[in-house]
């Protein structure tokens, strides 16, 4: 047998073939929000989500000063475009595609990660094809059968014969045919069976098994190739969806993908690493169509654990996720030289970081929901303290006129 060159990982034998539509969320959001500030949006001329607030970056923690290149913070109108329209804040799960591609979870509020499943993911995830065999259908009686096992009814009350070799072709009270080698009334050696839904198998067979190497064409057009034990893919295989235009290469165990092996998707999408009962489990890279790249844990068909993620435009997240989503310590670093170590829950800060800008500015305190909230320092580029005190949902500590002095703090940071 041929042996892999390179380390790849595969879908399930028994779940590339389940269609799985996309989750989409229904409901309407009767006042939306700027996810940064938290101030209400309203909709402009062009169908663009506006909030007249602080000029700041939809990326960037709300209300603090930006780098000294932004434009003046002075009730700068802001636009910010919805990349996901079909995500809301209650979408809290992921959806998959029938090609096992994983689209994106829920809204980022924070905005931290990039669009990066516009493309498809799989990471799953819920990212894997279900049923990419399929090789057992609903019997008369509604019960899973496999096509191998259609017909030893019949072969059982055939005379058992002490015959061996090819004998013309045969043909079964299902309408199945089988044209090939016999030992006694039992399928033994190589031979083809069709099925009257346009299924067949072309290969090895061993007491009526297939078993060894043979290749199944399903009734609508999806072909699998490779090892077989006692009916069901085991060893080396390759899967092709022909709708879907997914393919799957690497090892299987029991009609499974287990193992390593490779996963490409329609689009350019691709999964390479380990597979454990059907599900990508283990390490894993998965790289999206765009050049994005995730390398790292994962669990139950997502990404689980600890792993590196590189966005196209350059940013980058090392740290901890949790069912596709950053959860946990971890560090995050925008092409611009900005960067956030610290806590995250559920892909917004939380907890304990600090938030580096370009200029040198640095933000050290506590965080929740993506906001500054609770005790926090705030230091100028030269390392000196400028503001200090309770931060609430990302408005700084208020002074002692009662005003915060949030544009002021902008204005004057801006200047230095």
């Amino acid at each position: 047998r041929d042996r892999l060159d390179v380390l790849h990982v595969f879908p399930t034998a028994r779940q590339a073939r389940a269609s799985m539509g996309n989750e989409s969320c229904s409901c309407k959001l009767a006042r939306p929000v700027c996810p940064p500030c938290g101030s209400e949006l309203r909709r402009t001329a062009s169908g663009q989500l506006t909030s007249r607030s602080m000029g700041h970056d939809a990326s960037r923690p709300a209300s603090l000063p930006m780098p000294s290149d932004h434009p003046s913070l002075e009730e700068q109108e802001v636009s910010l475009m919805v990349e996901s329209p079909s995500f809301c804040p209650s979408s809290a799960r992921s959806s998959s595609t029938r090609s096992g591609e994983v689209t994106h979870r829920r809204w980022l509020s924070s905005r931290e990660l990039p669009q990066r499943h516009e493309s498809g993911w799989d990471p799953d995830a819920s990212t894997s094809m279900s049923n990419p065999l399929s090789t057992h259908t609903d019997g008369d009686d509604g019960v899973l059968e496999s096509y191998f096992a259609r017909e030893l009814q019949e072969l059982r009350s055939l005379p058992p014969g002490s015959y061996q070799g090819a004998r013309p072709l045969y043909k079964f009270k299902t309408g199945a045919t089988y044209q090939g080698h016999w030992r006694g009334n039992v399928r033994h050696g190589t031979g083809t069976q069709k099925w009257a839904d346009g299924a067949s198998f072309t290969g090895q067979w061993v007491q009526s098994f297939a078993d060894g190497l043979g290749r199944f064409i399903h009734a609508d057009g999806d072909v699998f190739y490779g090892e077989w034990r006692r009916s069901a893919a085991h060893g080396l295989g390759t899967y092709l969806h022909e709708r879907g235009k997914t393919t799957y290469h690497g090892q299987w165990v029991d009609d499974q993908q287990h193992g390593v092996g490779v996963e490409s998707f329609r689009g350019g999408a691709s999964y390479e690493g380990q597979f454990q009962f059907g599900q990508k489990e283990g390490r894993g890279v998965y790289t999206w169509a765009d050049g994005s790249v995730y390398s790292g844990d994962w669990s139950k068909n997502s990404i689980n654990g600890f792993g590196h993620y590189r966005g196209k435009d350059g940013r980058e997240f090392r740290g901890e996720w949790e069912d596709a989503l950053i959860h946990g310590r971890g560090s995050y670093k925008w092409p611009d030289g900005g960067s956030f170590v610290g806590q995250y829950a559920y892909d917004q800060k939380d907890g304990f970081g600090v938030f580096t800008w370009q200029d040198g500015r640095q933000f050290k305190g506590f965080w929740s929901a993506g906001m500054q909230h609770g005790f926090g320092i705030l230091y100028n580029a030269q390392g000196e303290v400028s503001v200090q005190g309770l931060w609430e949902r990302g408005r700084p500590p208020y002074r002692e006129d009662g005003s915060d002095g949030s544009h002021s703090l902008g204005r004057s940071l801006l200047s230095r």
